[in-house]
């Protein structure tokens, strides 16, 4: 899988896929009849509501590699939801990327025509996260007994016979929680950054330590973000809400666990062309995000994000097959060593977890 397969038309990819699985068959499609409403948009709306989450890219034309589950094991959803939120889990194939693309009808790659559409759009929003579970470095965590620091994993120290937070880790280092980097640095997806200016009680985005001080983290006190002090919970202890871990931690399923950041995605509206010989239709549009000077890489972590497509630029149209699609590699899977040899790389015996909730035209 090379990098730069994010920059390719997604439509080549679904040329593919079609072609290759009898364009009828791609993958599961156990959501393929979740749609609520008929007729023509008019305005504004949830794309569950009108389109089925039915078409798998990648490793997901095979059973078993990337498997999804609407309104169920969702994350808690953010405020003021629409729509269904969706839960996909991906584990890692020959093809070492995966996606899914929302159509009408289910399994539609051009052999009919999309949803009637009769209204202008200016943009398409969501709300996407995605977490997975990382090797661990060799030595004790923090807490642990020890005899010499050879004992430790990195970044800290053995102090008064129990390893502990050294800050001796330099920016652009692995770590695991902040204590572990070097002076007023964050650990930020277990990479030493530098720390920001946040005090304690000062607002900050969802999820980011970075934003916060050394010595404070980004978690949620009276129902808003807030730098706050971190809690004592290293990697692996019980946890009931992030404010019982340590900065560059997260409480994933009741364990403090390390913070991920997978990306790039690629996030595009429509734009299939015609994926078999004698199939007639398409769709108008094809609009990608990409990171540009005024939005960012669109990578995602454990909390939730919003993106927005700009569709202002793209006219009026008047029908659409395919309304959203994702697709992205298996993290870190350009690194080509052993756990052993590269702490922290992705552990690939188990899958990434991928949520999406809100997927709304405006």
């Amino acid at each position: 899988m090379r990098r730069d397969f994010l920059m390719r038309p997604l439509h080549l990819f679904f040329g593919f896929l079609a072609l290759g699985a009898g364009w009828g068959g791609c993958g599961p499609v156990d959501l393929a009849g979740n749609v609520q409403h008929a007729g023509p948009i008019d305005g504004p709306f949830a794309v569950s509501d009108y389109f089925s989450q039915s078409g798998f890219m990648g490793d997901g034309m095979l059973s078993g590699f990337l498997t999804a589950s609407t309104n169920e094991e969702c994350k808690a959803r953010p405020p003021k939801a629409e729509g269904n939120c969706y839960r996909f889990s991906y584990e890692l194939g020959s093809e070492k990327w995966a996606g899914s693309y929302f159509q009408y009808p289910a399994n539609n790659w051009g052999s009919q025509p999309g949803r009637k559409i009769e209204a202008t759009f200016q943009d398409v929003s969501f709300f996407i996260a995605a977490e997975y579970s990382v090797t661990l470095p060799k030595g004790q965590g923090i807490g642990a007994s020890c005899t010499a620091l050879a004992d430790c994993r990195p970044g800290l120290d053995c102090d008064a016979g129990s390893c502990q937070p050294a800050r001796s880790q330099p920016l652009g280092e692995h770590c695991l929680v902040s204590g572990e980097c070097e002076g007023e640095a964050q650990c930020l997806a277990q990479t030493c950054v530098p720390a920001g200016a946040g005090a304690a009680g000062e607002a900050c985005a969802q999820g980011s330590d970075a934003a916060c001080v050394a010595g404070l983290h980004c978690g949620v006190e009276n129902d808003s973000y807030q730098c706050l002090a971190e809690g004592a919970g290293d990697v692996g202890a019980a946890c009931s809400t992030r404010n019982d871990c340590r900065a560059g931690l997260y409480c994933r399923d009741d364990q403090c666990a390390p913070k991920t950041i997978l990306g790039p995605f690629n996030f595009q509206v429509g734009g299939i062309a015609p994926t078999k010989p004698g199939l007639e239709y398409s769709d108008p549009i094809g609009v990608s995000y990409f990171a540009s000077g005024d939005q960012p890489q669109p990578l995602v972590g454990p909390d939730w994000q919003q993106f927005t497509i700009d569709l202002g630029s793209t006219g009026a149209f008047d029908s659409l097959i395919g309304a959203f699609m994702w697709a992205v590699p298996f993290p870190q899977i350009d690194v080509m060593t052993e756990p052993s040899d590269y702490p922290y790389l992705a552990d690939r015996s188990q899958p990434v977890v991928i949520y999406l909730d809100s997927v709304v035209f405006r």
